[in-house]
């Protein structure tokens, strides 16, 4: 089953026209109406400053530095929703640059090429699987542990009976 994405507004940060028109056209066909489409970091966070997203899909490039736009996101004082989810959407496929993504912050990783099949599943697992924030000393962002593991013991995440 399909969700309504129609009230969904979704802001779109991508290097290359041609991908933007592609994302764009692909939110359509899902029936996302309400987009923005811009092909800067400044732009991007020009807008984002002064709209009500639910979603940004972020381009990571050589030259466009998707983890500064993540930190603005995420860790300044005045960003207008540092809690929104943001789907990183590059050509970088190691792991190393999942990884890097997800310590800065980002919620969902999607590889280049996309497709409509690999973006919605991005946006319906943004809206079922919707994770907690933590907040550390070093990191601000969702939740990166995506399954429950059983723990050997006293599983230390929790507080033990005795500090309640």
């Amino acid at each position: 089953m399909g969700y309504n994405l129609s009230g969904l507004e979704i802001l779109i940060v991508e290097k290359h026209q041609f991908m933007r028109r592609l994302m764009g056209d692909v939110l359509n066909h899902l029936g996302v109406a309400r987009q923005d489409r811009v092909g800067s970091l400044a732009e991007g966070l020009e807008l984002f400053s002064k709209g009500q997203y639910d979603i940004i899909l972020l381009d990571w490039a050589p030259d466009l530095d998707a983890l500064k736009f993540l930190t603005a996101v995420r860790d300044s004082e005045n960003s207008a929703n540092p809690f929104i989810p943001v789907i990183v959407v590059t050509a970088f496929t190691e792991i190393h640059h999942v990884c890097t993504a997800r310590d800065a912050g980002m919620t969902e990783y999607l590889a280049k090429p996309i497709s409509a099949k690999s973006l919605y599943a991005r946006i319906r697992a943004i809206i079922e699987h919707n994770r907690v924030f933590v907040k550390t000393h070093n990191f601000f962002g969702p939740d990166r542990r995506r399954k429950e593991k059983q723990v050997d013991g006293r599983d230390r995440r929790m507080p033990s009976m005795s500090m309640m």
